[in-house]
Formats: C-alpha cells, structure tokens, sequence
C-alpha cells in the first residue's frame, strides 16, 4: 500500500502527459503513417515538429490540422 501512495503521483503524471513528437519527411509515406497514428491516438501524442523536403501544400494541410511548433522545408525556394 506505501508503494503504491509513493508511486500514484509519477503514474498519475505519466498518464496525463502528452509526448511530443517530431515527425521528419511528414509528407512521405512513413510520415503520414505516423501522423495516421497520432491522430488516432491524439490524446498521447501531439506534433512538436514536422520536416518536408517541398511538398508545400501538404504540409499546409498538416499545419492546419496539427499545429505544429516548429516546421522545416528543406528546399529553400518552396519555403518562401
């Protein structure tokens, strides 16, 4: 019974906690499979960041939807 009062509070923040996630090529096919899976589980995981390489107008969309902190666009005119 100790244990368990000692170890509820770290349970307890491990299970509110959301882990974020950085997601590199999220316009690829492993990408969008991964955020498949965030937004099926998107009560644990949310987007911190997302990488592309200049798939632009996907990526559009995954900002709209995941709100991402941080993006990177690789090619440097497409960023613009």
């Amino acid at each position: 019974m100790l244990l368990l009062i000692y170890f509820l509070p770290l349970l307890i923040d491990l299970l509110i906690k959301m882990k974020k996630i950085l997601i590199l090529g999220s316009t690829g096919s492993i990408g969008k499979n991964a955020l498949e899976l965030i937004r099926n589980f998107n009560d644990e995981f949310s987007i911190a960041g997302l990488t592309v390489n200049d798939n632009i107008n996907l990526l559009e969309e995954q900002i709209r939807e995941f709100n991402p902190s941080t993006v990177v666009v690789k090619n440097k005119e497409k960023a613009k």
